[in-house]
């Protein structure tokens, strides 16, 4: 029997080819502020966004989705991620990273 897929698993997968791209994780938890996006990415040339994590198939609660909409309001952009998929992982830090400094050879 396969082990079901939880949270820090799908952080995991993500979080090793944001390293890959050169990216940078931050784990956001501000004090006394509930549903902001679980981890912040920064790269070279002012690359910043959000990710939310969600095992497969959950969706995000009223509250995040209240934040992401705040944060798509300021100009950043922001994922919802469920899945173990490299390669879904690495679009995404594609979407992201100026051509010129994109790796060769990922994903």
């Amino acid at each position: 029997m396969e082990k079901d897929i939880l949270e820090p698993d799908v952080v995991l997968c993500f979080d090793k080819v944001a390293q890959s791209y050169g990216l940078i994780s931050i784990k956001i938890t501000p004090l006394g502020v509930r549903g902001f996006p679980d981890k912040m990415y920064l790269g070279f040339k002012k690359v910043i966004f959000f990710v939310e994590f969600k095992k497969p198939k959950a969706k995000p609660r009223k509250l995040q989705l209240a934040w992401h909409a705040l944060l798509k309001k300021m100009g950043f952009k922001i994922y919802v991620f469920d899945t173990t998929d490299s390669k879904a992982a690495a679009k995404i830090c594609r979407e992201n990273i100026p051509a010129a400094r994109i790796p060769r050879n990922r994903h």
